[in-house]
């Protein structure tokens, strides 16, 4: 083996150079947000070279509160001003702290109370589901406890409760609306309550059904069809066909057919109930005629009244046969057989008069017909227009009658002039102004007066007319004047208004005020 010889004075060095950097630490801050004495801390630190892992907090409070928390919630005892200290720590075990004072102020901002409500269900008549959801706002506190007052003796604690209004029966029958007073009040976890108050609540019963029907007539038979309405479910229908000879002349069909014994008007009449009990229909009854295949007589009258004296004359006609009885029946209780008949009412006013025909097969029509009577005749009201030019006018009755005819007319024009003609035609002496009446009297012997009309008369007035003629001899011009005057006509006499200055324009910027230049 060859071997190598290393000199003594030869030698090898190895220098190491390390980094020495100091790491850079957290910077500890932090927000809050009071609402109260409840405090909400958001930890707002800026991370050095490691990451935050420790968050150390002191409340200053009293107890020496504290918290691990990043950001924690802390609800304080009292009122006050607090020392509160945050102190960060990263995963390099390097800290930073950071200190704030915050102000317990000495009063709460409430909550603001509102809520809303819904009908939810009809379970029966004055049995009424609402639905009350709460819609208030926290303030500084979150609410803890609610406390509703329904307005009829009852109350809840939940915060959306759901309450069954039954409200006592109204002595006057079936009631559509019931109006309640509610109330929430609410306390919040400070202790602090207040209350909302809303007037009329309402709630409404299901609506009333309603009942009415179509028919059609095959000779004696009848075929008729319901039309209902209902909050419910119409759960009973009865039919009364107003047939007294016939025990079963009922049906509980929706839809039933029954068949006459007898050709005649019959009153029918449909009840229903509805799945809340309630009905309709009943007390309303329709008449129908009912006839077999000849032709029935056809019901009509004529009534005139004289006060309260009404005089009813038959303008019917007969079918296939002659008419054999009449009935009336003059709507205030009192009734006729007579075919023609005079009435006499004990009190003004309207009366629903019905006349019922039947002929020799037994064939019945009926007609109906408001019939108005009064206690005092009406008299007549005067008026009237008038027109025309200057001094004559064409003066018009337009007068209403009232209760009788006019049969008399009496103008006075104002100036001392009259007329007793309905619309006469007046020619004045003079201008001037002038009032004007109008008396009216009718059959009855009342009278009525208008003269509210002021008429303003004025002559026919005519103006002067310019006119000209002229000759020419060579440049010179001779003018003649040939205008004619202004007149005034009154009645029987015109005058004249001579001309007295004129006005020349020659065209070439010359004018002249003689009358012939």
């Amino acid at each position: 083996m060859r071997k190598f010889l290393i000199p003594a004075t030869m030698s090898t060095i190895l220098v190491l150079f390390f980094s020495c950097d100091k790491d850079e630490s957290p910077d500890a801050f932090f927000i809050n947000e009071i609402k109260f004495k409840k405090v909400q801390f958001m930890d707002l630190s800026k991370e050095g070279d490691g990451n935050i892992v420790r968050w150390e907090w002191n409340f200053g409070d009293v107890n020496d509160s504290t918290s691990t928390e990043q950001h924690p919630l802390y609800t304080y005892s009292q009122v006050d001003t607090f020392s509160v200290k945050l102190v960060v720590t990263d995963e390099n075990n390097l800290s930073d702290a950071f200190t704030k004072e915050i102000v317990i102020p000495d009063t709460a901002m409430g909550p603001t109370i509102d809520y809303s409500y819904f009908q939810t269900g009809k379970l029966g008549v004055d049995s009424l589901e609402v639905t009350f959801t709460d819609l208030t706002d926290d303030g500084d506190g979150e609410i803890t406890n609610w406390n509703w007052n329904f307005g009829d003796n009852s109350t809840s604690t939940e915060q959306n409760p759901i309450h069954i209004y039954t409200p006592d029966p109204s002595d006057t029958g079936y009631v559509l609306l019931h109006f309640f007073t509610v109330s929430l009040s609410v306390t919040d976890e400070f202790g602090f309550s207040h209350t909302f108050e809303k007037d009329s609540v309402k709630v409404n019963n299901p609506i009333l059904p309603t009942a009415t029907f179509n028919f059609e007539i095959d000779i004696l038979t009848g075929s008729f069809t319901s039309f209902t309405t209902s909050d419910g479910e119409i759960t009973n229908y009865h039919w009364d066909f107003g047939d007294p000879e016939t025990a079963g002349d009922t049906s509980n069909l929706q839809n039933p057919t029954y068949t006459y014994p007898a050709p005649g008007i019959y009153p029918v009449s449909l009840t229903v109930i509805d799945s809340y009990g309630l009905s309709a229909g009943g007390d309303t009854t329709t008449n129908i005629s009912v006839y077999p295949s000849e032709d029935p007589p056809s019901a009509n009258f004529h009534w005139v009244a004289d006060l309260l004296q009404v005089t009813f004359t038959d303008l019917s006609v007969a079918g296939d046969t002659t008419i054999t009885n009449w009935s009336w029946n003059f709507g205030d209780g009192n009734t006729s057989t007579e075919q023609n008949v005079v009435h006499t009412y004990a009190s003004a006013g309207t009366y629903s008069v019905s006349f019922t025909v039947t002929d020799a097969n037994g064939l019945s029509n009926i007609s109906t017909q408001n019939v108005t009577v009064t206690s005092v005749l009406v008299g007549p009201t005067a008026s009237f227009i008038h027109s025309g030019p200057y001094l004559t006018k064409q003066f018009n009755d337009d007068s209403d009658p009232g209760d009788g005819d006019i049969i008399s007319w009496v103008w006075d024009f104002g100036d001392g002039n009259t007329s007793t003609e309905q619309n006469p035609v007046h020619e004045y002496a003079t201008t001037d102004t002038f009032i004007v009446s109008l008396t009216v009297t009718d059959e009855n012997n009342l009278t009525d007066t208008y003269s509210g009309s002021v008429i303003s008369v004025e002559y026919l007035q005519t103006g002067p007319s310019a006119a000209f003629e002229y000759s020419i001899d060579n440049y010179t011009v001779s003018f003649t004047d040939i205008s004619s005057e202004q007149t005034i006509v009154d009645i029987d006499t015109t005058i004249t208004i001579a001309i007295t200055s004129w006005n020349w324009d020659f065209g070439d910027g010359s004018t002249s005020t003689e009358q012939n230049p």
